[in-house]
């Protein structure tokens, strides 16, 4: 990315309502899984592209030439390799083929802190006392198994599903209208910190099994249509007609190459979360407008990080090139925050610092030096032991990376770079390099892909999908809650898989005939609403239990 360009006028979160971003999208590699149809598709460009330079090879020369240049570009070295595992998941989902996905979603319901979720969004104190249940349900089957965000489509399919109805313990159904009025009510009347809460909650869960949690944060948006449309307001009066009052924080973007053409273009939110590489799942996100910038709204989510999780151990934010544009944001990552920034680079460094050459990496009259330590660091660790919240600044002036001669040749005297001078240039993963850091650089920005896996897991579950398939809600509570929904129980269902609380939930559905088929001589095989009762009845509800985050005793 090279440029950005906002226009004047300005909404009511202090962010322009219109902006244009200029971006280079790189060649896709066929990734570090190797996918069949990504390695088929690179082929075949590679073949295009041999095409066009040698068109008098024959084919077996053609073909013998593109396994090769395609072998080159797919080979790991095992130092990277080595980095590649070690940055592997260490808690991950079954596959998917063996999930019933309302069992799923029934385990996730029943977890402790997603009981309290619950009960904190049916406690409405404002207008006549209903039974929200049903219309909550339709929400959450929304955003979990319908694959459609809309919610007459929801409702009508919840109440056709015996399996769903269980999952939610049979909420009594109301007519379309109420399921409208009372979604809109949630909605408007909780704020979404709440599913902020309890996915914090359930990370740390993860984290008492898995140390690795927590460590690595990702950082990355997604483009999130609004119901509105989708071109860019000429002036404020059309603006406030498209708004209609009912969105407040909806704006305009379009993404264009270097060549001027048009990659995206979005009217409406930008959903910009932090990820834990470890566990692949979402720990803090944001609904911001689609104009703001990511990295303003990465400000916005490193203090909810924090605040609701004071000891998290992470050390790292890896990011795209977007996050690589700003030297105070690079600095405010690794002084404020404790944290070393990993982005791609973005832009040009000024030619009067020294080592620009080699990426802020010293060399010497055997090649570039290899980094023997960094110290001074206001790190984790560091912060941990001597009481300094993250979010204050410290030890600016003694951060300083060591580096060494190759071969310790004794001529050879050993150099020092300071962050201070260009936190962009001289980071603590070096940019260049064979050394070990070096290949975790590069490891972590094959692993960054992961949070592109959980965006298109939303996506697939209808939350931020395009055109015809945008959320079919008008406002920005209901769609900040079907985002959080969404994320909040992909958290969930992690929870309910390691605990065995699946597995519980899949014998309780068995033993009440949900999963059997239906036949000509048994057509009903599963248990009637009055029976499922019962069977709850004999065990003890589920507890609901606070977040930490909001507990006195905590």
């Amino acid at each position: 990315m090279s440029s950005r360009t906002r226009k004047d006028h300005h909404d009511d979160l202090g962010v322009p309502n219109d902006a244009q971003i200029v971006q280079d999208h790189p060649v896709r590699r066929p990734g570090s899984t190797c996918r069949p149809s990504r390695v088929r598709v690179h082929k075949a460009q590679l073949s295009d592209r041999l095409a066009r330079r040698s068109p008098k090879l024959s084919d077996c020369e053609h073909k013998a030439e593109v396994d090769r240049l395609a072998a080159e570009q797919t080979n790991t070295p095992p130092a990277l390799q080595r980095q590649l595992d070690k940055l592997k998941p260490t808690s991950t989902s079954p596959a998917r083929i063996n999930i019933v996905p309302e069992i799923e979603v029934a385990a996730a319901n029943r977890l402790p802190v997603m009981v309290w979720l619950y009960g904190q969004l049916l406690s409405c104190t404002m207008g006549r006392k209903t039974d929200r249940r049903f219309a909550l349900a339709a929400l959450v089957y929304m955003t979990t198994l319908s694959l459609r965000p809309e919610v007459r489509f929801a409702a009508r399919a919840l109440r056709h599903s015996p399996l769903a109805m269980w999952a939610f313990d049979h909420p009594r159904t109301v007519s379309r209208t109420s399921v409208y009025d009372h979604i809109n009510g949630i909605c408007t009347r909780n704020a979404t910190d709440l599913a902020v809460h309890a996915n914090v909650e359930l990370i740390r869960q993860l984290a008492e099994t898995h140390p690795d949690i927590g460590k690595i944060g990702v950082v990355d948006a997604s483009l999130l249509q609004a119901q509105l449309p989708q071109h860019k307001p000429n002036g404020p009066a059309e603006r406030a007609a498209m708004l209609n009052g009912r969105w407040h924080k909806v704006g305009y973007i379009v993404y264009t190459d270097s060549n001027g053409n048009v990659t995206a273009r979005c009217h409406g939110h930008k959903v910009v979360a932090i990820t834990d590489l470890a566990s692949t799942r979402p720990l803090v996100w944001t609904n911001v407008p689609a104009s703001m910038g990511e990295r303003d709204a990465c400000r916005l989510l490193l203090p909810k990080l924090f605040e609701l999780w004071p000891t998290c151990p992470m050390h790292t934010l890896v990011g795209d090139s977007l996050y690589d544009q700003e030297e105070a944001f690079a600095r405010e990552l690794e002084f404020d925050w404790g944290l070393h920034p990993c982005f791609p680079r973005a832009g040009k460094v000024s030619r009067a610092y020294p080592h620009v050459e080699n990426e802020g990496v010293p060399s010497c009259a055997h090649g570039l030096m290899h980094r023997e330590k960094a110290e001074g660091f206001p790190d984790a660790a560091w912060r941990a032991k001597t009481g300094t919240p993250r979010g204050q600044r410290a030890r600016e002036d003694d951060a300083r990376i060591r580096w060494r001669c190759s071969i310790n040749h004794p001529d050879c005297s050993s150099q020092t770079t300071r962050p201070r001078d260009n936190p962009r240039l001289y980071t603590y993963y070096p940019r260049a390099g064979d050394g070990r850091l070096a290949m975790t650089r590069r490891a972590l920005a094959i692993r960054r892909g992961s949070i592109e896996s959980v965006f298109s897991t939303l996506k697939n579950r209808g939350v931020g999908g395009k055109g015809l398939h945008r959320l079919k809600l008008i406002g920005d509570g209901p769609a900040d809650w079907v985002i959080s929904l969404a994320a909040l129980h992909l958290t969930a269902a992690r929870v309910a898989h390691e605990t065995g609380a699946y597995a519980d939930t899949y014998a309780a559905a068995e033993h009440l005939g949900y999963l059997a088929e239906p036949a000509n001589d048994e057509p009903f095989p599963y248990a009637t609403i009055d029976e499922a009762r019962r069977a709850a009845s004999a065990d003890p509800p589920p507890r609901a239990i606070a977040p930490r985050s909001l507990r006195d005793d905590a």
